[in-house]
């Protein structure tokens, strides 16, 4: 890990100390179990060198439990050959970092995937379109291992509407949970973005059709 990334990750987990703190949260630099958590959803399931999951804090907002943190990985070394003595060289991988909020919600849900097909995270091939009433919302994104009945459920005009007013645009229901993921443009996800976040979460838990989607539990 580069000098830039540990410091990086020392700014994070002071920042959020001082959060959690002020808003009564609990706070751990390092959660090793969570990625495994949901280990079968991206962006845990893309799996690298020196994983971490650190920064997390967890608590109550608004009435909901969540869990808020960063997963960083190095995706894997690549073997390239050297233009000059034509050998075998390896190339190191580049580095991510994703911010990642999970809101436990009243009930349990079927698995369900969506992901911004403009993602600098994922690599989006061959990953189906939703097919919902707008081809052009459609365009934008790809599911992930989700069923299309349930993905017609959960994306509703208004739920849908909502994602692109507020730009929510990766994220998954899982077990009990809503997990949504994003990529910070400057490297960090700085207390008041976490937060801003998280309230506009909340408010997208009262857009799922939870009774709906008990039927394809």
């Amino acid at each position: 890990m580069r000098n830039l990334e540990t410091r990086r990750i020392a700014k994070t987990n002071d920042e959020r100390a001082a959060l959690a703190a002020r808003r009564g949260w609990e706070i751990r630099v390092e959660a090793p179990e969570l990625p495994d958590r949901w280990r079968y959803a991206l962006p845990f399931c893309l799996r690298g060198r020196q994983q971490l999951a650190f920064g997390a804090v967890s608590g109550r907002h608004q009435g909901l439990r969540f869990t808020v943190f960063d997963f960083y990985r190095q995706e894997a070394v690549k073997v390239v050959r050297d233009a000059w003595s034509d050998l075998a060289v390896p190339e190191a991988g580049s580095e991510r970092i994703n911010t990642v909020w999970a809101i436990e919600l009243p009930s349990p849900v079927p698995w369900f995937q969506i992901v911004d097909n403009t993602d600098p995270a994922y690599d989006v091939t061959g990953l189906p379109k939703p097919i919902t009433a707008d081809p052009t919302f459609d365009r934008w994104y790809r599911l992930v291992n989700t069923d299309p009945q349930v993905a017609a459920q959960v994306l509703h005009p208004e739920l849908a509407a909502f994602m692109r007013r507020t730009k929510l645009h990766t994220w998954a229901l899982i077990e009990q949970h809503l997990i949504f993921t994003t990529y910070p443009i400057f490297g960090r996800t700085k207390p008041d973005e976490l937060l801003l976040t998280l309230d506009k979460l909340v408010a997208m838990t009262s857009l799922l059709p939870l009774p709906i989607l008990e039927q394809y539990r």
